[in-house]
């Protein structure tokens, strides 16, 4: 495998995740009754009934990328090698009987912020950049035969089936307004609601697909395709010419909205709503973190963007015969669109739209975190990607994937280590450390520590301004949680 088609790829990724930029990109800490800001994409219900007055990202990034089909060695990974050699730098799982995935999530948090207009209701404005791409339902087989020496001679003159096949990449700005309020309260337990209402642009976007195909590559150099659908676009502005992410920008280039949703319900303490809890005097909203349990559920990333498709756009039947293999291929000196555009001419063209929508990565999230004692607590997430079946070519999907996080949080400093497992089986051990006003960790740290090769990495970064108040000297009654209609004596 070629150095360069490797870190093109790589470089693919980065473009549409981290450089214009969706499992959550803040694995293990967004559930922290610390996380403020960082924790309203999750869910924006979060927001209400805050401890601080307010909470202010300066900037923020994470990336979360992985496959089920090859894994690279560290060393190679890290290193400037102009050839990379399978078995030794870069392994397959070619014997797999499922299907193969692979993704790319990521983002910049651009300043954002929080504020509580009372100890009841807040309003959050968030400036996301994000990105996502995936590839689904491969069959094992394609991707030996086109990645693995193509064409593989294993397969030849065997008949090949590909019921359904999808690959998607999509880049997007979005300014989040988000109000969040407590709108039930007893000395059992309260409910809060929130919504954030998207304003976006979109900036990069392609998909792929290919359906009902059945095809044979013959010993001669020569394929027959005995039937099967597929098509592709991506947006126009790919054919001008542009060189880099900046020249894609604008903040109402192909406008559209989106909206989140959440609920979270916390079941409290205590029965009788009285009781002693640290930094009493130092927060604005102390009684907010006083639960035993807290539930949330929420749907993100309801929404789709509109764009010009490109002019290589297409959409053919693929049925045809005695097909060269080599004449699949790129040649040298082609261009993409020249490439593309050769391509299409083997097949029957069917008519295709001048525009198209790609469907944000929508997902529902189960959360629940259940304290354990003063400072220790565990956390879980649900992630359930909505968008992953076969409906829909035109959009990009969450991971589905479930993480338990066991941390110790205390106002200034806490750790978290999530524990991941995905639906692909594939499992992961990580570190997150929250030091003032310095977040950062990776869900999958310990697991890319203990292996030679990887196949999936993530990690975060946000920097973030802390409010400080000075203790009063007079603490007064501040040190006991009253409820609403509660008087100064504890209730018997």
């Amino acid at each position: 495998m070629s150095t360069r088609c490797f870190y093109s790829f790589i470089g693919l990724i980065l473009l549409l995740s981290a450089n214009v930029a969706s499992a959550q990109v803040f694995q293990g800490y967004q559930t922290s009754q610390f996380a403020g800001v960082h924790g309203i994409p999750l869910n924006p219900a979060s927001a209400a009934g805050y401890h601080g007055r307010w909470d202010i990202n300066i900037i923020g990034a994470g990336l979360i990328a992985g496959n089920t089909y090859a894994s690279f060695s560290k060393k190679a990974l890290l290193s400037n090698q102009s050839t990379l050699y399978r078995n030794v730098d870069y392994f397959l799982d070619s014997m797999a009987t499922r299907n193969q995935y692979a993704w790319a999530e990521a983002e910049f948090m651009m300043p954002s912020v929080l504020y509580a207009i009372d100890k009841y209701q807040s309003f959050a404005f968030t400036w996301r950049i994000r990105g996502s791409g995936n590839i689904n339902n491969v069959s094992t087989p394609t991707a030996n035969m086109f990645a693995n020496n193509y064409p593989n001679v294993t397969y030849l003159d065997r008949t090949i089936n590909e019921p359904y096949a999808q690959g998607g990449q999509h880049g997007w700005n979005e300014f989040g307004f988000t109000y969040a309020r407590l709108v039930k309260e007893d000395i059992y337990s309260r409910l809060k609601l929130g919504a954030t209402v998207k304003l976006l642009s979109g900036i990069i976007s392609g998909y792929g697909s290919g359906e009902n195909a059945t095809y044979v590559f013959k010993s001669d150099g020569t394929l027959d395709i005995k039937r099967g659908i597929a098509q592709f676009s991506y947006n126009k502005e790919n054919d001008e010419g542009h060189e880099t992410i900046g020249d894609y920008f604008g903040f109402f280039n192909h406008a559209s909205l989106g909206l989140d949703l959440g609920l979270i319900y916390d079941i409290l303490e205590g029965e009788d709503g009285y009781g002693a809890y640290e930094d009493a005097d130092i927060y604005f909203n102390p009684g907010a973190d006083q639960y035993k349990l807290r539930l949330g559920i929420s749907i993100t990333d309801i929404g789709r963007l509109k764009y010009d498709a490109s002019v290589v756009s297409q959409k053919v039947d693929l049925t045809s015969e005695n097909l060269s293999a080599n004449g699949l291929t790129r040649r040298r000196g082609e261009s993409e669109q020249e490439y593309l555009l050769r391509l299409g001419s083997y097949f029957e063209q069917q008519e295709f739209p001048s525009t198209y929508t790609m469907t944000l990565p929508t997902a529902l999230h189960l959360s629940a975190d259940y304290k354990i004692r003063e400072g220790f607590y565990l956390g879980a997430v649900a992630d359930i990607g909505l968008t992953g079946g076969k409906k829909l070519d035109r959009k990009t999907n969450k991971l589905v994937q479930l993480a338990i996080t066991p941390r110790y949080d205390k106002r200034w400093w806490g750790v978290y280590m999530p524990l991941v497992l995905n639906r692909f089986g594939q499992a992961d051990a990580g570190l997150v450390l929250r030091a003032g006003p310095l977040v950062l960790g990776s869900a999958s740290l310990f697991t890319s520590l203990a292996k030679k090769n990887l196949n999936r990495v993530d990690g975060f970064v946000a920097l973030r301004v802390i409010p400080i108040k000075f203790a009063s000297r007079n603490r007064g009654n501040g040190i006991f949680r009253s409820k609403k209609g509660q008087v100064g004596c504890p209730v018997f």
